[in-house]
């Protein structure tokens, strides 16, 4: 007796992009972080690859013009697109989240370049929340962890509205949100807290290489 095999549909991910802020000005670092030496590459192109592994349906990097980190990358990585902030622009990662969201009218996962003990497996969990129909967020000791979270083109008014009236913080932005079922804000468990950790600073930068 033959035992008939049941074909099963392949596992469905969701559509989403994935952007990398790469275009912060690295103030308290001194220096362009996103050009500093992590595990033999930029740090801007070892986190890149890391959401490039992800397969999400567009991939962008965001950046200043001027870092001039698009000179390399768009030779080595032709299915990366660069998106560059306006000149004299102001309005931090709020900006940059509202301007992606307006382009690709999908969910976005954001991921800073600052984060670079994220680990792709996080990420990929992290990026399958994109198929429910509000933003996803963890919240762990120092609050909401706004640089690495899905927003969903559902809060795009809200984004557009705190740009104009300039209310430019992401985690009160979140939290708004959450109250009007736009977006999901999930506890950070102590294992992956580790994730989370950015380097803002050269002693931070210094004592992570030292570890």
């Amino acid at each position: 007796m033959e035992i008939e095999t049941i074909q099963m549909p392949p596992l469905m991910t969701p559509d989403y992009t994935a952007v990398l802020l790469a275009g912060g000005r690295s103030v308290r670092m001194g220096r362009d972080k996103a050009r500093l030496e992590w595990e033999g590459r930029p740090l801007w192109e070892f986190q890149a690859l890391k959401l490039k592994r992800l397969n999400p349906l567009r991939l962008l990097i965001s950046a200043r013009f001027e870092q001039g980190l698009n000179e390399v990358g768009q030779a080595e990585y032709p299915d990366m697109e660069w998106l560059f902030d306006p000149p004299e622009d102001d309005l931090g990662p709020m900006g940059v989240i509202l301007r992606v969201l307006k382009l690709v009218s999908m969910p976005v996962l954001v991921l800073a370049v600052d984060m670079p003990f994220m680990e792709s497996a996080f990420l990929s969990e992290l990026g399958a929340k994109a198929v429910t129909k509000r933003g996803f967020f963890f919240e762990g000791a120092h609050g909401v962890e706004p640089l690495c979270g899905v927003y969903h083109p559902s809060m795009l008014n809200m984004l557009e509205a705190c740009v104009q009236t300039r209310r430019l913080s992401l985690q009160k932005l979140i939290r708004e949100a959450a109250v009007h079922d736009l977006a999901t804000i999930s506890a950070l468990d102590v294992n992956s807290a580790k994730f989370f950790e950015n380097l803002n600073t050269l002693d931070s930068w210094a004592g992570s290489k030292a570890v």
